[in-house]
């Protein structure tokens, strides 16, 4: 079945998507759902961690190499071998271990309510508060930065590889490097001088998937079985490190462990996150929901259906998009 004339006209008119939402709600197979010859896919995640964090990462592999001092660091330090990190589409680890979190306690704190952490993840990447928080900047220029490579990527894709669309699947964090303000029913409300926002609506269409309350909580579940590394707005992170060492009565921050300060700061990551996403999309895109993503991008769906049904859930967005605007 092929996108009904009408429908197909909607991807001329928006080229360029750009897919936002927290992880696990559709982003990368919905991406991967359209046809390849047609699309050209970027991932945020992917151009962050081999353009503006790859020596960054490969010089902290190395650092690691260095301490243990052994036969590795040896050949390491004569040139006779080479070590680079492999971040591919489906592997960011190598980000994620640079990142590394918050304290340097080996052993989990005691938190109210919480379960014991699980510390394999973070084992040996504990970090003091201040390398903490310049590896989280660093991380939020390289995001803006990827973010604004994405109109030389369309531009490429259209000239160089002869793509007519382009997709862009952004980090889960993009809404916390966008410029925010609040209105005045205390709601946010992006900045339309915020670069990267005016990125988005000047080249395409940002699609937000919306999840669930259900979806945060199996996120929260997963997390607490295996914290990971997150990234954090300066002042967010202060207040729940404020928190936190307030709730387990400690003084310093060297004193928290890694693992068990991801457990407790995740859900108030997402839940603050969720207000930014909303303003994201009410500045510069439709939202959608997980469920529709899943309904169409479901194996059994055949390629040209579920382009026919991605036009018109796109379209159906943009209609209740207008709806609302007429009512303001």
């Amino acid at each position: 079945m092929s996108v009904p004339r009408s429908k197909a006209h909607l991807f001329d008119r928006y080229p360029t998507l750009f897919l936002m939402g927290m992880s696990g709600v559709g982003k990368t197979r919905l991406a991967r759902r359209l046809p390849r010859q047609d699309w050209f896919h970027y991932s945020v995640d992917y151009r962050i961690g081999t353009m503006y964090l790859a020596e960054a990462i490969n010089d902290d592999l190395k650092r690691m190499v260095f301490e243990r001092d052994d036969a590795l660091s040896q050949l390491l330090r004569s040139d006779s071998i080479y070590l680079t990190h492999n971040i591919t589409f489906n592997n960011l680890e190598p980000m994620s271990k640079w990142l590394g979190g918050l304290g340097q306690a080996t052993e989990p704190n005691a938190v109210p309510g919480q379960r014991r952490a699980t510390t394999r993840f973070f084992d040996g990447l504990g970090r003091d508060a201040a390398t903490f928080a310049a590896r989280q900047a660093v991380h939020a220029d390289a995001e803006i930065a990827a973010m604004l490579d994405c109109p030389a990527f369309i531009n490429k894709a259209h000239a160089i590889y002869r793509y007519p669309y382009f997709i862009a699947d952004t980090s889960g964090s993009v809404c916390d490097v966008i410029d925010m303000d609040q209105g005045a029913d205390g709601a946010l409300v992006a900045r339309a001088d915020d670069p990267v926002l005016r990125m988005m609506r000047e080249q395409g269409l940002l699609i937000y998937i919306e999840a669930p309350q259900s979806h945060h909580d199996a996120l929260a579940r997963r997390n607490e079985d295996d914290p990971k590394p997150m990234f954090y707005r300066p002042e967010v992170l202060q207040a729940i490190i404020t928190e936190y060492l307030a709730v387990c009565g400690l003084d310093d921050p060297g004193a928290i462990h890694p693992a068990s300060f991801s457990q407790f700061a995740f859900r108030r990551l997402i839940d603050q996150r969720l207000a930014r996403y909303r303003a994201v999309a009410a500045a510069t895109g439709i939202t959608v929901s997980t469920a529709d993503i899943a309904r169409i991008t479901a194996d059994d769906v055949p390629t040209g259906d579920f382009m026919a049904a991605l036009a018109e859930l796109i379209d159906t967005a943009l209609d209740q998009q207008q709806a609302r605007a007429g009512e303001h």
